[in-house]
């Protein structure tokens, strides 16, 4: 399989200059450099000071599941292997949460992250047990970003913007039965899929289900893609 190549405006994720240097001349475990770029780069997607990933987020990170899955590995003895080599090379940090001793949440090992880091596990403020919380064990359901990264591509800014409005307007399951249907007709465009929610939000849902939102927060107003 061949790469498309990247768009026009893509999105960059923000990486630490000395993982070119020296942390890529160390690593030579595939392992431990995949399981370092997606933990960097779901950091990079988080709001607010708590820059942390939990280890049941990364079990259920499906773009990890099949990197290792099309590897021919076993996809949790891989992501395990990997973080143990990048703890034991202390790229990341790691903590166990007092009231979960099978939840661990991991960090990046940096100054500014090893201070909130002492913060939340010191204090357990409000901030990490409204995050924690929001996770429900073994039902993680993949967020629409991933959805369309597995589905159709690329992100780009604008239809970034649209995804984040969609997951706002319309329920999880609507979008998730959405991007399904997009896949089974094999019209795997985020046009087609927003035609399916629109049409859904106008008439109703054909599973008997009942969601509509008041005309001014159509999505008819973006332009279609």
């Amino acid at each position: 399989m061949t790469f498309s190549g990247f768009p026009a405006k893509v999105k960059f994720t923000p990486v630490p200059n000395p993982f070119f240097n020296e942390l890529l001349e160390q690593i030579d475990s595939l392992s431990e450099l995949k399981c370092t770029i997606r933990i960097i780069w779901l950091l990079s997607q988080r709001n607010g000071s708590s820059k942390f990933v939990t280890s049941q987020e990364l079990q259920n990170d499906e773009i990890l599941y099949q990197s290792f899955i099309q590897s021919g590995k076993d996809p949790l003895s891989e992501l395990n292997q990997g973080l143990k080599m990048a703890l034991q090379r202390e790229t990341i940090l790691v903590k166990t949460n007092p009231n979960n001793e099978n939840d661990k949440i991991y960090m990046l090992n940096k100054l500014d992250d090893r201070s909130t880091h002492e913060v939340i596990f010191g204090e357990q403020s409000e901030e990490y047990s409204n995050y924690t919380t929001s996770f429900k064990s073994n039902e993680l359901r993949p967020n629409i970003f991933i959805l369309y990264e597995n589905n159709i591509g690329m992100l780009s800014p604008i239809i970034s913007q649209e995804l984040k409005d969609a997951e706002e307007l319309y329920p999880q399951n609507w979008i998730e039965d959405a991007f399904k249907e997009a896949v089974i007709n094999n019209k795997r465009s985020w046009k087609y899929i927003l035609a399916i929610l629109n049409r859904w939000n106008q008439e109703g849902k054909s599973d008997g289900g009942s969601f509509r939102y008041p005309e001014e927060n159509s999505f008819q107003r973006y332009p279609s893609r």
